[in-house]
C-alpha cells in the first residue's frame, strides 16, 4: 500500500493529526525529516494534548524521561512523551513516541516527523524532488514474501 504526498514549498511537508492522552485531537503541519531521530513537538501542544510533564522547565528536579539533543542552535533538553495515535492520510500509528521541544516560529512548520515514526509504524518513504513528491508505502514485514 502506497500514499503519495505532493508538496509545495521547498521541504516536505504534508497535515497530520495527533491524538493526545486527553484524546483531544488536533492538526499540524508537519516536516517530514527521516533524519531526524525524534518526532517533535512543541511542549505548549504538548501540554494542549494532556501531557504537562512536556512543560517540564525546573532546572532541580531532573525527570527520567528528559532527553538531552544537539541541535543547530547548540545542547537542549525535550521531554519525551507517546501520542496516543499518529494520523497520516489514512495511516494510523498508534503509541508514538515525540520529544517535546520548542522549535524557532520561523521554520513554518509545527511538528517533525522523524525515524522513529516511520520506523515504528513499518513505513518507507521514497521521495521524488522534482516532481515533489513524497509516497509512504508500508514495508512487508520481515519473513512474509511481498
Amino acid at each position: 500500500m502506497s500514499y503519495e504526498i505532493p508538496f509545495s514549498s521547498r521541504y516536505p511537508t504534508v497535515f497530520v493529526r495527533l491524538k493526545g492522552r486527553n484524546t483531544a485531537v488536533r492538526e499540524y503541519r508537519a516536516l517530514i525529516n527521516p533524519t531526524s531521530d525524534y518526532c517533535v513537538l512543541p511542549r505548549v501542544d504538548a501540554y494542549w494534548l494532556g501531557y504537562p510533564e512536556a512543560a517540564h522547565d525546573d532546572p532541580v528536579t531532573r525527570p527520567s524521561n528528559l532527553v538531552m539533543l544537539a541541535s543547530s542552535s547548540g545542547y537542549s533538553e525535550g521531554m519525551m512523551i507517546f501520542l496516543q495515535q499518529v494520523e497520516i492520510c489514512s495511516l494510523k500509528i498508534d503509541n508514538v513516541p515525540f520529544l517535546g521541544y520548542d522549535m524557532p516560529q520561523v521554520t513554518g512548520f509545527d511538528v517533525v516527523l522523524g525515524s522513529n515514526l516511520f520506523l515504528k509504524g513499518g513505513l518507507g518513504l521514497e521521495f521524488d524532488y522534482s516532481a515533489k513528491v513524497i509516497n509512504i508505502v508500508r514495508k512487508a514485514p520481515r519473513g512474509s514474501l511481498g
